[in-house]
């Protein structure tokens, strides 16, 4: 069995992760398997790793997508290259991730599969694929994907559009593009985002639900001790890549109002602007340096905390959970799907009160109450081998239907 992935990125960001991770199990299995990515970002380079794209192709289709409103629906070349490498390998499989990334023209990529009939998986890492412009709608309470988008109130969120409001023709075009396509079959990394997919353009098609994975021999509980700095703290810590206005920021820092003197905050992957007005009990740093550094945060933290409004999984979470810090999520999207029992709480509100409530049960109890059981949970449910295998099944299962 061949099998191509295609996203954005082969080894970079959250996704680009997951494709190299993915790439990894199914090397483990003996599944020929490939990646095309736009390549720009890389920071290595592998036999089975294709670029069709470059840094200019990406700015460009970045520039032009942003003034004409249809981001996805460039890169000409790039995709006549991804479009070449695929025809030479004659996969039995195509897997897309996140093709909207300023590398390739989704449109012609999707209806060359459909044409072709090549069996094509697609994890639904966001929303960008059922809507007519926006990767998430929950915060922003918009639905009218669902009637054919629209007067977008979403124009200025990621994938940006300057001028132009294309959402309805934009939506259209890929609901004619998936009518009748029936090689294609879906992937979500969480149930909430699979209750979404029969009411949407993509209605009919095959779902599994697979979380995404994490290495559990990176993120694991060791025992260190503390810099002087935080010794004597009460550690909160928060994560993100990009802390954008539904990332719960602000509900972070009014959190801080309410600490006693020996909590702290620590919050990582903010800009630098941002640090600089963070309160004193918060601790603001850009990003770790690597995944060990990191690793090293999770454990010296007493609870791990997202404030986030949306997340189709939430990672860091299991992340966190894995080196044994219990966490503290908001009953939104699709954070309380990962909190099993006596690994955290789910706030009942939407409530910075309610928030700190359940971070005061967490010190009540000792992260050690909850340290055992968040590590067996993520083994159990997020460890990368158990995970990517699933996809490998689903390969075989589709196959084997044909």
């Amino acid at each position: 069995m061949k099998v191509v992935q295609i996203n954005g990125v082969s080894s970079v960001g959250s996704t680009g992760k997951i494709v190299s991770q993915l790439s990894e199990v199914m090397n483990s299995q003996g599944i020929e398997n490939y990646i095309i990515s736009a390549g720009y970002r890389e920071t290595s380079k592998k036999e089975n790793v294709f670029f069709c794209s470059s840094y200019i192709g990406v700015r460009m289709h970045q520039l032009l997508g942003n003034l004409l409103g249809d981001t996805g629906f460039h890169s000409f070349f790039a995709t006549k290259k991804a479009i070449s490498i695929l025809k030479k390998i004659q996969p039995d499989i195509v897997h897309l991730h996140n093709i909207y990334s300023y590398f390739i023209n989704v449109e012609m990529l999707l209806k060359f599969l459909k044409k072709q009939n090549i069996k094509t998986v697609w994890t639904i890492h966001d929303f960008w694929p059922i809507t007519g412009h926006c990767t998430h709608f929950e915060a922003a309470g918009c639905y009218r994907w669902g009637e054919g988008c629209g007067h977008c109130s979403q124009l200025k969120n990621f994938p940006y559009s300057r001028f132009f409001d294309r959402t309805t023709a934009l939506l259209n075009k890929k609901k004619n593009i998936y009518e009748g396509w029936d090689a294609l079959h879906l992937a979500t990394v969480s149930k909430w985002v699979a209750n979404y997919l029969p009411k949407s353009i993509l209605g009919g098609k095959e779902i599994r639900v697979i979380p995404n994975g994490i290495d559990t021999n990176t993120f694991k509980q060791i025992f260190k001790e503390r810099p002087i700095e935080f010794k004597d703290k009460f550690i909160i810590l928060s994560v993100a890549m990009s802390w954008g206005k539904n990332k719960g920021l602000d509900d972070l820092i009014t959190l801080s109002e309410k600490l006693s003197d020996d909590e702290l905050i620590v919050i990582i992957g903010l800009p630098e602007d941002k640090i600089e007005e963070l309160p004193q009990n918060i601790i603001g740093l850009t990003k770790t340096k690597n995944s060990s550094e990191l690793c090293d945060f999770y454990n010296m933290a007493d609870v791990y905390v997202t404030a986030s409004i949306e997340e189709t999984m939430g990672l860091t979470v299991v992340e966190a959970m894995s080196c044994g810090t219990p966490a503290v999520v908001y009953n939104k999207t699709a954070l309380p799907e990962l909190i099993a029992d006596v690994c955290g709480y789910v706030c009942d509100e939407k409530t910075v009160d309610a928030l700190y409530s359940n971070i005061c049960e967490v010190r009540r109890l000792g992260k050690s109450y909850f340290s055992q059981a968040c590590i067996r949970h993520v083994n159990d449910n997020y460890d990368k081998w158990n995970q990517y295998k699933k996809y490998c099944n689903y390969y075989y299962d589709i196959l084997e239907d044909r």
